[in-house]
C-alpha cells in the first residue's frame, strides 16, 4: 500500500510546489518604476502598400496582400512586449496607406515582405517627407537576395542619395 501512494504523494507534491518554484509572471519587467520614457506614445503602423502582382491573375502564395503577412500577429507581440517592458503608452495598431493623413502622427511605421513593394508615384515624396521629418520605416521578412533586391530598387526614388543600411 505505501508503494502505491509514495508515486502518487511525489506526483501530486511537484504538480502543487512547481508552480511556487517558478519565477513570477512579470520577472522580466524593470524592479524600479522606468520614467525615461513617460509621456512618449508608440503605435505599430503597418503600411498597407501596392505589390508587384496586384490586379494581374499571377498566383500568390499569400492570402490578400503581401503586406497583411503574420497579421495580427506580429501586431499583438510587439505591442505587448513594448507595453512591458518599458512606460511608453502603447496605442492600439493599425493599418494605413501612405497617403493616409494620420501618417506623420506616428514615428514608425512597419513594411512586411518589401521584396513584393511597387511604390505609386504619389507615394514617393509621402514616404521621403515622412523620412525627413525623422520617421522610421522598418522593413521586414527579407528572405535573401531575390527578395532584397526589389527593394533598393524602389526605394531609390525616395531618397535618391541614400543609401540602403
Amino acid at each position: 500500500m505505501i508503494r502505491r501512494v509514495a508515486p502518487a504523494a511525489l506526483l501530486f507534491a511537484a504538480f502543487v510546489l512547481t508552480p511556487v518554484l517558478q519565477p513570477r509572471v512579470d520577472a522580466q519587467l524593470p524592479s524600479a518604476p522606468d520614467d525615461r520614457f513617460a509621456g512618449l506614445q508608440w503605435r505599430f503602423v503597418r503600411i498597407k502598400y501596392h505589390f508587384t502582382t496586384e490586379g494581374t491573375h499571377v498566383a500568390q502564395d499569400f492570402y490578400g496582400g503581401p503586406w497583411y503577412i503574420d497579421a495580427p500577429a506580429a501586431e499583438q507581440n510587439l505591442t505587448r512586449r513594448v507595453k512591458t517592458a518599458t512606460a511608453i503608452q502603447v496605442e492600439d495598431p493599425i493599418v494605413m496607406t501612405l497617403d493616409d493623413p494620420r501618417l506623420f502622427q506616428n514615428p514608425w511605421i512597419y513594411f512586411v515582405e518589401p521584396g513584393n513593394l511597387k511604390m505609386l508615384d504619389s507615394d514617393l515624396p509621402i514616404l521621403r517627407e515622412f523620412l525627413l521629418r525623422g520617421g522610421s520605416a522598418y522593413f521586414d521578412d527579407v528572405h535573401g537576395p531575390p527578395e532584397w533586391y526589389p527593394l533598393p530598387r524602389e526605394m531609390k526614388p525616395v531618397i535618391p542619395d541614400g543609401q540602403s543600411v
